[in-house]
């Protein structure tokens, strides 16, 4: 119907000579009284044409409505609005269709031939991952979740840096710690790692290893014992991660750019291209060629290459592996990294909308009202680790869905006191809560005789159900909520943004609660009592893809 309306409102506009330039973009409104549809495009041309936008959207829809096979009423609303409500009948096709797509249901061709990478966490590797790593495995990770229901092929990847100066600074926190234990005498680094998996790395080290690096000049040994530390946390990260229902598809090194010679070949692709000087000693890149601030350093003046070069040679390496478009999720101090590696893409030839950077913005853990302080390098942290035992048995759900709650730009206060609560005051569990209760309402039909079998699977309605019989407005609200799945799906995809799922999984709830509310499902009228029962299994089927998306189980009972 969507596209039908879409269709209709093109042809109208090419009998007013009106461009819109791209198709007009239909949403369900806010507050789903106004109707199914809205779309401001009379408010995008009225300035085009120089028309008031209410005597122009008032035109458009007297040319709608006179269209034979229209199939909807419109309204204005506001400056100039147009709101649709599709009649009931195509209200009724769209749940039979929703219910033909079986295990397919929320799958559209939306993003097919794409082929994306997404990168994201890449936390260093010199810590346990804390909750913004989290905020961003559970944006991630949903995010490509997304994009395979759209029909992109997708792949996901933490980009691990173990090489450079940080790792260094890890092995010579963990060197003191084990002499500290030792019972020897060594300073502490000014600026090493405070945290108590520093003594734990270190007293987790064999005694013959720990002889041969002190045996190493300084930089070696803080090298080897820096590598061993890595080698802990990535085991420990990648556990974490299996536990949160994240899972990529390659792990990659920095160090893997430096040993294949990927960082020497981009730098020379990049001289070869004109878009490198040197000065004073160092190289530069011309990165203020494509809007950055300033130029920025690839190699320092004693030859050593910089971080920069090497997120250069990375983006090289990704667009090499044949990807069609490439999303970076950085963490809000990384802001300043965008315009520069932006410029990089440009320099190489890469298109303009090639590398997309998405940024996850801080999550503040919020207790009894007051704000949880947190540090990685003074040890004060809450990890994902101890967030998931936390937060009980459903840990890892009710972080995933609260850390999704909020747009990505946005900052997120986390109240752990609500997320503790096991009640549908808790938003997972109220929707958690609707899908058992679906599945309860099932079983106890089938007690009663009635069933309809296919459904429990994933077959499609049989025929004879008279869907005509959904005629209340909380079933009809309720039909329209589903049969807006699919669109939603691509869209949150399209936008980048994951927190829809979220909103329309506790509005879906919040309609099926209102319908049960106001309807039996069995009763003495057994041909509506149908109806519903297959109305039902699509809020279920719908409930449990949506929350497969975010990775959270949908209970049978709770």
């Amino acid at each position: 119907m969507k596209e039908h309306l879409q269709a209709a409102l093109a042809a109208v506009l090419a009998e007013m000579s009106l461009d819109p330039g791209a198709p007009v973009q239909l949403d369900p409104p806010r507050d789903r009284s106004h109707g199914d549809f809205a779309t401001n495009i009379a408010l995008i041309l009225a300035k085009r044409v120089g028309r008031p936008p209410q005597d122009l959207a008032r035109e458009i829809a007297a040319r709608l409505v006179a269209r034979a096979d229209f199939g909807a009423t419109v309204t204005l609303a506001g400056p100039g609005f147009l709101n649709f409500k599709v009649e009931s009948a195509s209200v009724h096709a769209a749940l039979r269709a929703l219910l033909a797509q079986g295990n397919r249901v929320g799958r559209s061709d939306a993003a097919s031939g794409q082929r994306v990478q997404i990168e994201f966490i890449s936390a260093n590797p010199t810590g346990p991952l804390n909750v913004v790593n989290a905020r961003a495995a559970a944006y991630g990770s949903t995010l490509a979740r997304l994009f395979d229901a759209a029909a992109a092929e997708v792949d996901t990847e933490f980009y691990v840096n173990d090489a450079g100066r940080q790792v260094e600074l890890l092995g010579a926190s963990v060197r003191a710690r084990r002499a500290e234990l030792d019972g020897a005498g060594e300073p502490f680094p000014a600026e090493g790692y405070q945290g108590d998996y520093v003594r734990e790395i270190a007293a987790a080290i064999p005694a013959a290893s720990v002889r041969s690096w002190r045996a190493l000049a300084a930089g070696d040994s803080d090298r080897a014992f820096g590598d061993f530390a890595v080698e802990r946390l990535l085991t420990a990260q990648r556990a974490d991660l299996e536990r949160f229902g994240v899972r990529f598809t390659r792990w990659f090194r920095e160090s893997e750019l430096h040993t294949s010679g990927a960082v020497q070949a981009t730098l020379q692709e990049l001289q070869t291209r004109g878009h490198v000087y040197e000065n004073d000693g160092a190289r530069f890149f011309r990165s203020t060629t494509w809007g950055d601030d300033k130029d920025r350093v690839l190699v320092r003046s004693e030859g050593t290459p910089t971080y920069f070069l090497a997120d250069a040679a990375y983006h090289r390496d990704k667009h090499e592996r044949g990807f069609t478009r490439v999303i970076d999720v950085w963490g809000p101090d990384h802001h300043g990294h965008i315009a520069r590696m932006q410029a990089i893409a440009r320099a190489l030839g890469y298109p303009a909308d090639w590398l997309e950077v998405v940024i996850i913005q801080w999550v503040k853990l919020v207790q009894r009202g007051e704000a949880l302080k947190m540090s990685k390098r003074e040890g004060r942290l809450v990890t994902l680790a101890d967030l998931m035992s936390e937060l009980g048995p459903d840990g890892p759900d009710v972080a995933k869905y609260f850390f999704l709650m909020r747009q990505q730009s946005s900052h997120l206060d986390f109240d752990l006191d609500l997320a503790r609560q096991q009640s549908d005051e808790n938003p997972v569990f109220y929707v958690k809560y609707a899908h058992a209760r679906i599945c309860s309402i099932v079983a106890k039909a089938t007690e009663a005789g009635l069933r309809l079998e296919a459904l429990e699977g994933d077959g499609a309605l049989p025929p004879d159900v008279d869907l005509e019989r959904l005629a209340a407005p909380e079933e009809l609200d309720l039909v329209q909520r589903l049969a807006d799945y699919s669109d939603l799906v691509a869209r949150a995809a399209a936008a980048r943004e994951p927190h829809r799922l979220t909103n329309y999984c506790e509005e879906t709830a919040r309609a099926f609660h209102q319908f049960y509310h106001h309807h039996r499902v069995v009763q003495d009228d057994r041909e509506l009592g149908r109806a519903r029962l297959a109305l039902c299994h699509a809020t279920r089927r719908v409930l449990a893809s949506a929350l497969d998306l975010m990775a959270i189980s949908a209970p049978q009972s709770m």
